[in-house]
């Protein structure tokens, strides 16, 4: 039998009795793909806000005001001929919220009577919130002129109300003030998935606790004696330890495809520059097999480990950004969140989904996270070549 039958003999043993392990393939199939439903439908946010609109004034003020929201990014602007219409399409969520334009918009500008404007939304309906920030965004352009114009003639501004809402108008255009566009990069141009966070995210979770859980499969194969009997095989104890690593090693490895799969194919996620995307997946697999390698080799009660190390890497998960993006966390836990390769592994990540960015972009992510695999790998490894060797 040839070195890399013996070798791959070994990556076999390890992927059979994981593979018969429940409580690993719960963690490896099950829960992050539960996760990720959960938290992607409840979070992820909605990529567009679907308003309807009855505009039953038809003048220049109503006219503005659906032109703004018409204009808005992220706004689908739908218009209905009456306001039971409208209340049906609400209810039966075909548009996130309604705004009525009473007929007497128009002819009240300027008077002591205000008009009244009617905003119809589900209560349970999150996209309706977003809706609501549009449309008092869209009043308050059109009408900040308007209440300029009211004020100045209510203090004896001379001429009339069209008159001084012409020179409003034009004073809020030359107030001074500028907008400047900065080029932040080139970002990604196709929409993102509302999965776009979530699913990273639990990549990186759910393959650093699979790693660390799957160390009891490694206590349980040294408790048995199963490594140390294998050692009356014409197999060398390098031979035994390389065989074991790339069995921790495919395990991750595989989790992060079906993750990867998963997340393009069901939730819509857009892994960014294929390059920068699969040297992060290989490089984080090494993260997690070496994690579990060294649980593995430093632990003694199986049962034990694999009640812990799912709390452990749910905390370390937490600390990393897995839970909420890291982009909310203070300069105090920023800075403590570079301790653990969850951190780099989501920098990264954000780099290439979000930005676009190509593998250049995250060489020092690459860098720590694969210098932290590299060593757990090498010591755990050091480790359990002694156990053999003595063996």
């Amino acid at each position: 039998m040839s070195r890399l039958r013996l070798t791959l003999a070994f990556t076999g043993v390890v992927l059979r009795r994981l593979a018969h392990d429940r409580s690993a393939l719960f963690f490896m199939l099950v829960l992050p793909v539960g996760v990720i439903v959960i938290v992607g439908s409840t979070f992820g946010g909605t990529q567009q806000v679907n308003i309807g609109v009855v505009d039953r004034s038809g003048g220049p003020v109503s006219g503005a005001i659906v032109a703004t929201l018409d204009r808005s990014d992220g706004v689908k602007l739908r218009t209905y001929d009456d306001a039971e219409e409208l209340d049906a399409a609400v209810r039966r969520r075909g548009v996130d919220a309604g705004l009525v334009l009473p007929a007497d918009l128009d002819a009240r500008i300027g008077g002591t009577e205000p008009s009244t404007l009617v905003f119809t939304a589900l209560p349970d309906n999150a996209a309706s919130a977003t809706a609501r920030t549009v449309v008092d965004g869209a009043l308050a352009a059109v009408g900040t002129p308007i209440e300029a114009a009211t004020f100045a003639r209510s203090a004896g501004a001379g001429g009339s109300f069209d008159q001084v809402l012409t020179v409003a108008r034009r004073m809020e255009g030359a107030s001074g003030a500028t907008v400047e566009k900065v080029d932040v990069g080139p970002g990604r141009k196709a929409a993102l998935s509302s999965f776009a966070l979530t699913v990273p995210q639990n990549l990186v979770l759910f393959v650093f606790i699979t790693g660390l859980a799957s160390g009891s499969a490694l206590i349980r194969l040294r408790n048995l004696g199963v490594l140390r009997r294998s050692m009356a095989m014409p197999v060398s104890a390098r031979q035994a330890v390389l065989g074991v690593g790339l069995g921790w090693f495919a395990t991750s490895l595989l989790q992060s495809l079906i993750i990867v799969v998963i997340g393009a194919v069901v939730f819509g996620v857009d892994w960014g520059d294929p390059l920068a995307a699969t040297a992060l997946v290989l490089v984080y697999s090494l993260v997690g097999a070496g994690a579990g390698l060294v649980i593995g080799v430093v632990g003694r009660d199986e049962d034990r480990t694999g009640a812990i190390t799912p709390i452990v890497g749910i905390v370390l998960g937490a600390l990393g950004g897995c839970m909420v993006p890291l982009e909310v966390f203070p300069d105090t836990m920023t800075t403590v969140a570079h301790v653990v390769p969850h951190y780099w592994a989501m920098v990264a990540w954000q780099k290439v989904v979000f930005d676009g960015a190509g593998i250049g972009s995250i060489v020092p992510s690459l860098a720590v996270l694969g210098g932290l695999g590299a060593v757990c790998v090498v010591v755990a490894g050091a480790s359990l070549r002694r156990d053999l060797v003595g063996a």
